[in-house]
């Protein structure tokens, strides 16, 4: 726990200080060859230095990261996102059957999530002629969430229960097609996107094992849990609305 807070406070850290290094704003520039109405120089406005956003569809991948996007010219921005994980409902729900024959991954009715920590990185194009993180966009993308799962152990002894780690790592690569504005209400912002990857999908699960044993003159039933490591590649579908507002 302590090691999650710790990287979780350095990448928070790390994000806020690179982005606030460069101040990119600027106003649109027009420049005029002696009132012949040439134009030289169009420059893009940069309407917010620093965009802060949350996806709620994170949720529901049992992820809750913090996106900060910053320009850092006049069609590039980047974005990153450091987060803390959960139990991952997606991977619970839709993909249980397709990853290994251990019927406890990555849950089951008696394992609990711990907590895990997130990351993503992208690099945004902005191709038109609108300002800065307004507009259009095509980014390449790379995310990694890190679960944490432990499963109980029932020990000889009656009412006694220690708990054996696992942990689940998706790793996506990306390739989006977006569009974000603030276009309904000034200063907040809505990104909405769609994209195609592939995501690898690794860790360590435990299949549960049931022995019984006597235990003065009672038969106890006690469960351990068989270690295997899994990984795999699988193509990946995104979509997705996150929502923010603008730091001058």
């Amino acid at each position: 726990m302590k090691y999650f807070i710790t990287v979780f406070t350095f990448l928070i850290i790390i994000t806020t200080t690179v982005f606030a290094q460069k101040d990119t704003s600027s106003e649109r520039i027009t420049v005029f060859d002696n009132g012949a109405n040439t134009v030289f120089k169009n420059q893009k406005i940069v309407l917010d230095n620093l965009l802060i956003k949350f996806n709620p569809y994170d949720l529901i991948i049992g992820d809750f990261p913090v996106y900060f996007e910053r320009p850092i010219n006049n069609n590039w921005s980047v974005e990153a996102a450091p987060g803390l994980t959960f139990r991952d409902v997606e991977l619970d729900v839709l993909n249980q059957a397709s990853i290994s024959n251990l019927t406890s991954f990555p849950y089951n009715s008696d394992s609990k999530s711990g907590i895990g920590y997130s990351f993503n990185a992208d690099a945004r194009y902005y191709p038109g002629k609108d300002n800065m993180m307004d507009g259009i966009y095509l980014s390449p993308e790379i995310s990694f969430r890190h679960y944490v799962i432990e499963y109980p152990e029932s020990g000889p002894a009656p009412n006694t229960t220690t708990y054996s780690t696992g942990h689940t790592n998706a790793t996506d690569f990306k390739l989006i097609l977006g569009h974000e504005s603030d276009e309904w209400i000034d200063g907040f912002y809505i990104d909405y996107y769609f994209g195609i990857g592939a995501r690898l999908i690794s860790g360590v699960e435990y299949a549960d094992v049931t022995t019984q044993v006597n235990y003065f003159g009672t038969t106890i039933i006690n469960t351990t849990w068989s270690q295997e490591h899994f990984s795999f590649f699988k193509p990946a579908f995104y979509w997705g609305i996150k929502l923010g507002f603008g730091i001058k």
